[in-house]
């Protein structure tokens, strides 16, 4: 993380998920995997995502978003 990160907070739920971030604002996708790919597009290496550990509707998210770093990593 440098001084020009950026962070994400994701509130998520069975049907969508909620983004804000003080320089975009708040924006909403739908917790699917096309959800998550439109969603993807709009992240930068500066992007920092947290989110709650909300029963089992982060776990699809949090697994696509650390598949999708780690191939970019390699």
């Amino acid at each position: 993380m440098n001084k020009n990160s950026t962070i994400l907070g994701i509130d998520i739920s069975k049907d969508s998920f909620d983004v804000f971030s003080e320089e975009a604002g708040h924006k909403s996708f739908r917790n699917t995997l096309e959800g998550f790919r439109l969603f993807y597009k709009a992240l930068s290496p500066d992007h920092w995502v947290v989110m709650e550990a909300t029963g089992s509707y982060h776990h699809r998210l949090a697994l696509f978003l650390h598949q999708k770093w780690m191939s970019r990593a390699n």
